[in-house]
């Protein structure tokens, strides 16, 4: 496993792998969908690009809580698409193969990869791809509220 970027979601550790980041904003206004309902935030214009940006925690069943001065958007990039996911703080980025172990556990939750133990704390690795995908089914007027098993 690569480099990761951990952040996190009230009292949860997760982790986006590094090489599907494109870039960490500060958390910014964003253009409302109307008529879409949460998980769904907002587009963001990325210089000329309207992105879909996601309240992770609720894509994830956590509670809403106001954005504050430590709140980011994370533009995550994958072949099939660009999705900004809004998240409580930014970490650092975890070497996994040099810090620690992955547990491959059978996710319940469609975003969920792994979860994994890295520098004595608990790690759940979400997978960008399906981001883009819900990102992508939102963008078409798709009405799923939440990612579906695959």
């Amino acid at each position: 496993m690569k480099g990761l970027l951990a952040f996190l979601l009230g009292e949860s550790r997760c982790a986006l792998p590094v090489n599907e980041i494109q870039e960490v904003l500060p958390a910014v206004a964003l253009s409302p969908i109307p008529g879409q309902a949460l998980p769904v935030e907002g587009m963001l214009n990325l210089r000329g690009t309207m992105i879909p940006v996601l309240d992770l925690r609720s894509c994830l069943g956590l509670p809403q809580i106001r954005w504050n001065s430590e709140t980011r958007i994370i533009i995550v990039k994958t072949r099939e698409a660009r999705v900004g996911v809004v998240v409580d703080r930014v970490e650092d980025v975890v070497e996994a193969e040099e810090h620690g172990q992955v547990t491959s556990l059978r996710a319940s939750h469609p975003l969920v990869a792994s979860v994994g133990t890295f520098a004595g704390k608990a790690l759940t690795v979400i997978r960008p791809e399906r981001l883009a995908e819900f990102a992508t089914k939102v963008s078409r007027g798709g009405q799923e509220v939440v990612p579906s098993p695959s």
